[in-house]
């Protein structure tokens, strides 16, 4: 697994904190805090809800796993980041090559922002035409640009931020061929990007093979790629989804 280190700090309380929302009418997005070092980006579009999500680590530096749609909901979150923590390190992190993961990569790599994704991510970019799914909503500004820091997407990636470890991990197919999970050990939380919730019964084999591969890391949170619930049972509720209960146990 690729390993970067970036800075060093010590570790804050652990405690829940209330939910903090934040809104921008333009943009549609909405920030909320669920952990005292965590938040959630919510972006309304069409009749859709799409995720990213923002973890401040121990030595300041703040990680963003994909980012919202478009180029103004992306400077809309840069410019609450800016607002409201003040200047920042970020590292940006994108989980799949879907157009609602990267249409706002150009915007943060035009900020300095450094973006990993891995190298199957930009081959997809390149091969899938994404153009008319923005457009269909409505969003002007889409900015998909590839990463400009590449790992290979089964060897992951192996962050170091300060003291704390980003471990980027491809449990394997599932609603995309390139979905990466994003796990935060530290602080017990993952995003399993378009992994959950599952919603369809197609070839669930190796869904159901990523899903359980990724039920076994450290986690009291999951983030999903779209939609407003967060829940540790968000992955035992996307198998029983995809198989019978007895089919989930013996696979």
């Amino acid at each position: 697994m690729g390993t970067v280190i970036l800075g060093c700090s010590s570790q804050p309380p652990r405690s829940m904190a209330e939910l903090v929302p934040y809104t921008n009418d333009a943009a549609r997005v909405e920030v909320k805090q669920f952990l005292p070092n965590a938040y959630v980006v919510f972006h309304h579009a069409g009749p859709k809800t799409y995720n990213s999500l923002l973890v401040e680590m121990k030595n300041r530096e703040l990680v963003l796993v994909d980012t919202p749609v478009g180029e103004k909901a992306t400077q809309s979150l840069l410019s609450w980041i800016d607002y409201k923590m003040g200047p920042r390190k970020i590292v940006a992190i994108l989980s799949s090559h879907r157009w609602d993961r990267v249409s706002g990569a150009g915007t943060l790599i035009q900020s300095g922002i450094p973006v990993f994704g891995s190298r199957e991510t930009v081959a997809l970019m390149k091969r899938v035409d994404q153009s008319m799914a923005p457009t269909l909503l409505h969003i002007d500004d889409a900015r998909m640009a590839p990463p400009n820091h590449l790992f290979k997407l089964k060897t992951g990636l192996h962050l170091i931020l300060g003291a704390e470890k980003v471990d980027v991990i491809y449990p394997g197919n599932g609603y995309v061929s390139d979905n990466v999970v994003v796990h935060f050990p530290e602080s017990r939380l993952v995003f399993a990007g378009a992994l959950v919730p599952a919603t369809t019964q197609a070839d669930s084999r190796s869904w159901i093979s990523a899903l359980k591969k990724v039920s076994k890391l450290s986690y009291e949170w999951v983030v999903p790629a779209e939609g407003r619930k967060l829940s540790p049972y968000l992955l035992d509720d996307s198998l029983k989804v995809l198989a019978p209960p007895s089919e989930v146990a013996t696979q």
